[in-house]
């Protein structure tokens, strides 16, 4: 018997009683009390991909579909139970009128006062959008800027905090017919009708990525020549402080972890970098020679080869390797894709690409999700999406 329906609607019922004291939610407008002060920190997401966003013990994962929407899952971890997100009764949950289908590719997904929220696409406006944690209650918040959602274009990241949205990304502007790339900040109250305020920008960028802690928002720039810049906000006072900037090394990573006094920058398989707080030293971390691909609080994990990895400690030294081989798995029939940590345990995406005479189709993969336990090295299957 599938019990994750009744544990989301329970919660959301007790919560609905406790929030219908603080929220005023309209047609086209959500809105917060001055001094509510909220924010639910993801260490799940890597920046770069939002299609996944890890809330008191269930994921909500965007699936990819034959369609031009994604279908929204929500999945116990603890105990594999998944159902889409939906919320409507007796739904078969098999065409897009089901409210688990949604425009977005995973834009922003993010839970804010129990509820959940989106960026659709560019269809042709883009808005943000929420529903209960059920999947009812679906409604548009806002729209969005196309101007400014252009420049955040390239990054997923999205934040809510104190009733205000933070956006950070990169995009392109042409200049003199020359394309550049870069990133922005913006800030904008969840009300239909506000209008964003454009917190910090910067030109000649190859990337960014974000990380919300407190009333914190961390974000690291990586140029186009490889120099790093990493910044916070205060999402109080709106005002960036440029933490640590440095030109004359190359710097290449993909995530921002941000654990206790400091911030770890990842994901590029080249180097781990660790910034202090405390003390504002950047220090690379590991042994020379090694590459390290993900990072959780305390290890670093190394993709070998297709189905083999390697675990350090953070000074690099081997705690233990191994098979990639989640219940099903071992053939290696499959690519991976980190999607992140929650305290010891890593989350990956398999992909079974389906075949049609030894030749991959256009149809979307298969796509089940596995997790590893870094303290006991065991792989279990999380969502198993085969036929």
């Amino acid at each position: 018997m599938n019990t994750l329906p009744n544990k989301l609607f329970k919660r959301s019922a007790v919560i609905a009683l406790l929030f219908a004291l603080l929220f005023c939610i309209g047609c086209n407008t959500v809105t917060t009390p001055n001094g509510t002060s909220e924010t639910y920190g993801n260490r799940l997401m890597l920046a770069t991909n939002n299609t996944a966003f890890y809330y008191d013990g269930i994921l909500y994962w965007l699936k990819d579909t034959e369609t031009i929407s994604h279908k929204l899952y929500c999945i116990d971890v603890s105990t594999g139970e998944s159902m889409p997100l939906c919320g409507k009764p007796e739904c078969s949950h098999d065409s897009v009128s089901c409210n688990a289908y949604i425009d977005s590719d995973g834009r922003g997904l993010v839970v804010y006062g129990e509820k959940l929220y989106w960026i659709s696409n560019f269809s042709p406006a883009m808005y943000l959008w929420c529903s209960d944690l059920d999947g009812g209650n679906r409604q548009k918040v806002m729209e969005l800027d196309k101007e400014t959602e252009s420049l955040t274009y390239d990054s997923k990241f999205v934040g809510i905090y104190d009733g205000k949205l933070f956006h950070c990304g990169c995009g392109s502007l042409v200049n003199d017919g020359n394309p550049i790339k870069s990133m922005l900040l913006y800030s904008q109250p969840l009300q239909s009708g506000s209008e964003p305020t454009r917190l910090y920008y910067a030109e000649n960028v190859l990337r960014v990525f974000s990380r919300m802690s407190g009333n914190k928002l961390y974000f690291a720039i990586i140029r186009s020549d490889f120099g790093l810049e990493l910044c916070v906000c205060d999402m109080d006072s709106g005002e960036v402080e440029v933490l640590c900037s440095d030109s004359n090394s190359e710097y290449d990573a993909q995530d921002l972890l941000a654990i206790d006094d400091r911030l770890i920058l990842h994901g590029s398989g080249i180097a781990v970098y660790v910034y202090s707080i405390t003390d504002g030293s950047l220090t690379t971390i590991g042994k020379e020679g090694c590459e390290y691909d993900y990072v959780t609080d305390s290890k670093l994990y190394d993709v070998v080869s297709r189905g083999y990895y390697r675990l350090y400690d953070m000074d690099g030294e081997l705690i233990s390797d191994g098979a990639i081989d989640p219940p099903g798995f071992a053939d290696g029939n499959y690519y991976t894709h980190y999607i992140g940590c929650v305290d010891d345990t890593m989350y990956f995406m398999f992909l079974v690409y389906p075949q049609s005479n030894g030749q991959i189709s256009l149809s979307p993969p298969q796509e089940s999700i596995a997790a590893f336990n870094t303290e006991t090295l065991e792989w279990s299957l999380v969502f198993d999406d085969r036929e």
